[in-house]
């Protein structure tokens, strides 16, 4: 059995992971803990750690911003093998927008409470495809505090990462918007896959964790 650890998307949690296939592997959760003031990235994965208790022949899952996260603990800790799943790897990933973002400082111009509400921009960019989906994001958002999904953002905006970890597994989604495929350096693509298809693809994303051993 592997030791696989799982690291959920920006302010969600185990619930996007509930229909992939683990067999006889029980996976681990690491849950999202509070933002220190003036904290960057690297500091708040030092402490996120914590929670990983057994470290031999670990496997680390993340998606979106928790394949990010999954990357920079991978620094931290020895892991057997890494997985991001509608994520980026480098920074050259990221779309010329964020950067722009990045470069004029947009978010430091938005009231953190923004991030507390739904639209149908958030359907949209996530690629929701049923009622259900749409509720789960909702939830998200509502038991989340704004001022951890802005910090969060602002860490993506920041995250300069120029190394590929060796172990690297990359599975990507063809009609992601948050992260566009053409950025993506050589990914595992997931036809009409969006950034919400650890959902809705997760009996093509099960099959390829399965031929690679992890679950």
């Amino acid at each position: 059995m592997n030791n696989i650890y799982l690291i959920s998307g920006l302010g969600a949690d185990e619930r996007v992971f509930k229909n992939l296939k683990f067999y006889s592997n029980k996976p681990k959760v690491i849950h999202w803990i509070k933002n220190k003031k003036n904290e960057n990235l690297k500091e708040y994965c030092l402490r996120l750690s914590d929670q990983i208790r057994n470290k031999k022949k670990l496997i680390l899952i993340g998606v979106s911003f928790g394949g990010i996260v999954a990357i920079e603990l991978s620094k931290i800790l020895k892991t057997e093998k890494v997985v991001i799943i509608s994520s980026i790897k480098l920074a050259s990933e990221k779309p010329i927008m964020y950067n722009l973002a990045k470069k004029l400082r947009i978010l430091n111009f938005i009231p953190s409470k923004i991030f507390n509400l739904h639209s149908f921009i958030i359907d949209f960019l996530f690629d929701v495809n049923s009622s259900e989906e749409q509720k789960l994001i909702r939830e998200f958002i509502k038991n989340n505090e704004p001022e951890f999904i802005k910090w969060s953002l602002n860490e993506i905006l920041k995250w300069g990462n120029k190394e590929i970890p060796s172990n690297l597994i990359h599975i990507h989604g063809e009609k992601d918007k948050l992260f566009p495929l053409k950025k993506i350096h050589n990914p595992i693509p997931i036809k009409d896959g969006g950034h919400f298809m650890i959902l809705n693809k997760h009996d093509e994303i099960s099959s390829i964790l399965n031929k690679y051993n992890i679950i």
